[in-house]
């Protein structure tokens, strides 16, 4: 790798990290409709900075099991990984994957709205399999997409409008 791509895929990575420990953490409590911030940092991180993004969620999901309070809440710890959280939290990185994989250069706001409710679902169902692999317990998939669907709604069209609106500098672009 040359200087400038190796440099890049640096300030990539660490921006990418750094939002995800800083915002990550974060909730907004609107009736009915928790939103936490995790999902939305990861999903804006994807799009704009590919595999470099990945990498942060996988280090990311690494910080917290270590005790590092970064998860959702302020929370941390390796006994998330017998909660109902394992599955979501492990799949961090497979979703940030999926948007690396999929994604086009467009900023067409119904592409984008999909695309992130689509890495939402693969999330979802990548948790779903998780935790019944590992056995796990997982609330119904009905009760999951009945309480999380209009959270990830609200989080898929803001990730979509920051991605279209907000000008990323020249040398992260």
């Amino acid at each position: 790798m040359s200087n400038d791509v190796s440099s890049s895929f640096l300030k990539k990575f660490v921006i990418s990290l750094i939002a995800l420990m800083a915002i990550g953490p974060l909730s907004i409590n609107i009736p009915t409709v928790p939103l936490t911030l995790q999902t939305f940092v990861l999903v804006v991180t994807a799009y704009w900075f590919g595999w470099p993004s990945v990498i942060a969620a996988a280090i990311y999901v690494l910080a917290g099991l270590t005790g590092l309070p970064i998860f959702s809440g302020f929370e941390a710890n390796t006994e998330i990984l017998q909660s109902t959280s394992a599955g979501f939290v492990i799949g961090f990185p497979v979703m940030a994957a999926c948007i690396s994989l999929v994604k086009r250069n467009t900023k067409r706001l119904t592409y984008l709205f999909v695309l992130f409710v689509t890495a939402h679902l693969v999330l979802i169902l990548f948790a779903y399999l998780y935790n019944s692999l590992s056995g796990l317990s997982f609330p119904s998939l009905s009760y999951v997409f009945t309480n999380l669907t209009p959270s990830l709604l609200v989080k898929s069209a803001l990730a979509g409008l920051v991605v279209k609106y907000v000008r990323l500098p020249n040398p992260l672009a």
